[in-house]
This record gives C-alpha cells, sequence and structure tokens, in this order.
C-alpha cells in the first residue's frame, strides 16, 4: 500500500495515524523534522535533517503527538482536520471558497510560489 505525506496527513484515519507515528519516530532521531503544518513550504513531505545548532535545541513541527491518538480522534465518519480540532498536527485552515467557482474544493491545490508569482522548488538538503 502506497501513502503520501500530501494526501494522507488529512486523509483515512490509518493514514493520518501512520504519518503521525512516522513524524514522532522522526523527531526522536533528528534535530529538525517539519511536517504538514509547520510552513507552507512542507505542505506535501516530511523533512528531517540533522543540522546541528550551537542551542542543542531540537525542532519538531506540528509538535507531535501519536499516531493512535490522531486516528482516535478521526473516527466516527469525519476526519479530525475536518473538525478543525486544534489539538491534531498538521490542521491548516482551508481557504475561503470563491464564490464563483463551485468546484474549488475538488481541484488540487497549486504549489506555493513566491513573490514574483513563480512556483517555489524544494532542493534537496536546502529547503
Amino acid at each position: 500500500r502506497r501513502i503520501s505525506v500530501k494526501d494522507g496527513w488529512k486523509g483515512m484515519q490509518e493514514e493520518q495515524g501512520f504519518l503521525r507515528e512516522v513524524q514522532g519516530s522522526a523527531c526522536e532521531s533528528f534535530n529538525t523534522v517539519l511536517a504538514p503544518g509547520s510552513n507552507v513550504y512542507h505542505y506535501d513531505h516530511i523533512h528531517v535533517d540533522l543540522m546541528r545548532r550551537s542551542s542543542r535545541r531540537s525542532i519538531c513541527q506540528p509538535q507531535a503527538i501519536p499516531g493512535d491518538v490522531v486516528a482516535a480522534k478521526a473516527r466516527g465518519g469525519r476526519y479530525a482536520a475536518a473538525r478543525s480540532d486544534p489539538t491534531v498536527t498538521g490542521s491548516i485552515a482551508k481557504p475561503t471558497k470563491n464564490p464563483s467557482r463551485a468546484d474549488d474544493e475538488d481541484e488540487p491545490r497549486p504549489p506555493p510560489r513566491d513573490l514574483l508569482g513563480r512556483f517555489l522548488r524544494a532542493i534537496p538538503g536546502e529547503d
């Protein structure tokens, strides 16, 4: 079975739980872990690296919570993210719908753009 971070982060309860377990385990092994919800650049992947800081501080964003907790909150026919539950990591508010477009929700979101409108690209080792 294939689970993508982009679709599974707010997907079925099992996918949400699995991906939160991956993130939580990564936070135990890496100095920096950025997952969906940490910022706009990590909406479709989990960034991990071993960069050392003089403060010896580690970064795990959004705050990791156990996958079984996320999966339990997702039960009941509705996804936890759809309930805007602030205790669920990675909850990003949905943009307001354009009234002239009835099918906005079915369209995938485009990748983030810079101030000049160019698509931002992730560069391995630099994002």
